[in-house]
Parts: structure tokens; C-alpha cells; sequence
């Protein structure tokens, strides 16, 4: 009787070992980028918020016909007195101008911080709207900045928020200069 030889399927413990190898070589190649795109959608994240915040502040200004002031804050009750905006906002009715809210009714959005491993400045503390939707005491340079940047050294995810007089908002993005 002739024996005949099972053929095994499946694959040896070498095989396996060098596909694994394989597979950990590209996921070390691919790790940079991919914490790169996290960080980046991340800070593309904060910078639609402070945009959404500002179409929010123009469109309350215009319907209710008051002045509206955006500022940063610490107590989510008044104003810091700071260009670092990373505790987060207050949206308020300003009808004084005094840049603070005079009572807790007039706040009619809270945001609250968006976390700190980023940085979100300004070149002002406030920016106020008017009852036309137009962005009043701008700085010498005729727009309010927010500049986003991430806490690593990465300066390709910056994004910058700018506010012109209309009140328009424009994202821009990927290191640029901001101005």
C-alpha cells in the first residue's frame, strides 16, 4: 500500500514572522503622519468654532439691533483681561460698550475652553459688533486675529481666524503668516 502524504494548508511560523514584520515596518512609517492629521483636524476644528462664534455674535447684532461683544473669559460670567482665549468665550449684549456683561441675562453664548494643549490668541480682548453687523475698534492693521497653533513644534497645522469689518470670517490655514 502506497502511503500517501497529507499536504498541510496554512502558513509556517516563518511566514507569519516576516508579514508581522512587514506590517510594523509601514505602521512606524505611517504613525508620524497620522498623529500630523489628528493635530491638524484639531486645530481646523477650533478655528470653525471661533468662526461660527463670530457669525453668531453678527447675526444676534443685526436681528436683535444691539451691539455684541465676544470676549475671553476664565468665570464664564464676565470678561478676562487677557488675549489668550484657550479658557474659552462669552457672546454678551453690549448696549453700553463697556465691554463687560452687566448682568449674567445678557451672555447668550458660553463656550467653553476647547482644551490647552493648543493656543488660541488674539491682537484684541474683544470684538464687538454693531446693530449692522460691523466689527467696530479694530486694531491699526483693519482686522481682529485669532491665531490657533498646536503646542508641538509643528507649525504647518496654524490656522488663523480673520475678522474683518464686515464681520466676515477667513480661515487660513497651514503656517501662513496671518496678516
Amino acid at each position: 500500500m502506497e502511503k500517501r502524504l497529507k499536504k498541510i494548508k496554512g502558513f509556517t511560523l516563518v511566514e507569519i514572522l516576516i508579514v508581522l514584520t512587514i506590517l510594523g515596518i509601514f505602521s512606524s512609517l505611517a504613525a508620524p503622519s497620522i498623529s500630523s492629521m489628528i493635530r491638524s483636524n484639531r486645530i481646523a476644528g477650533k478655528a470653525n468654532i471661533i468662526s461660527s462664534s463670530i457669525k453668531v455674535a453678527k447675526s444676534e447684532s443685526i436681528k436683535q439691533g444691539k451691539i455684541f461683544t465676544l470676549c475671553p473669559t476664565i468665570n464664564f460670567s464676565t470678561c478676562a483681561d487677557s488675549n489668550e482665549w484657550n479658557t474659552g468665550w462669552i457672546l454678551f449684549s453690549d448696549d453700553d460698550n463697556n465691554k463687560e456683561p452687566n448682568n449674567p441675562t445678557e451672555i447668550i453664548l458660553i463656550q467653553n475652553s476647547l482644551g490647552l494643549e493648543d493656543t488660541i490668541t488674539s491682537n484684541k480682548k474683544t470684538v464687538s459688533i454693531n446693530h449692522e453687523g460691523f466689527v467696530f475698534d479694530l486694531p491699526a492693521i483693519g482686522q481682529t486675529i485669532f491665531t490657533i497653533k498646536s503646542s508641538s513644534s509643528d507649525n504647518s497645522t496654524q490656522r488663523c481666524v480673520l475678522i474683518n469689518q464686515s464681520g466676515s470670517a477667513l480661515i487660513k490655514e497651514k503656517g501662513s503668516d496671518c496678516a
